[in-house]
């Protein structure tokens, strides 16, 4: 179970399963070293995330980047009909609010 802001800046929980699916659709693509480098990561992100050096290690690098294969979008995507799925009676303005 991860814990962070995923849901249109709101905290809330996710599983293990989805964790890669959202790192990659949040992250753009990038591992956070990689935004970090490109400059689109705050001092502030960095500092959080140097609390946890090893942050990979938590689920291994191999988890934690198993959805970069594929783009940004269809992690995207995937969340989407995921969220469609167990809320069937979301609209897709609510759907796309919660995934800002």
């Amino acid at each position: 179970m991860a814990y962070g802001k995923f849901f249109h800046k709101k905290a809330g929980f996710i599983s293990k399963e989805w964790f890669p699916y959202f790192a990659n659709y949040r992250r753009d693509g990038y591992d956070f070293d990689a935004r970090w480098e490109d400059g689109l990561a705050s001092m502030r992100c960095k500092k959080i995330m140097d609390e946890f050096e090893n942050r990979e290690e938590l689920w291994g690098y191999d988890l934690v980047t198993s959805a970069y294969k594929e783009t940004p979008e269809s992690s995207r995507e995937r969340i989407y009909r995921h969220v469609r799925e167990h809320y069937p009676n979301a609209t897709e303005k609510q759907i796309k609010i919660l995934m800002k």
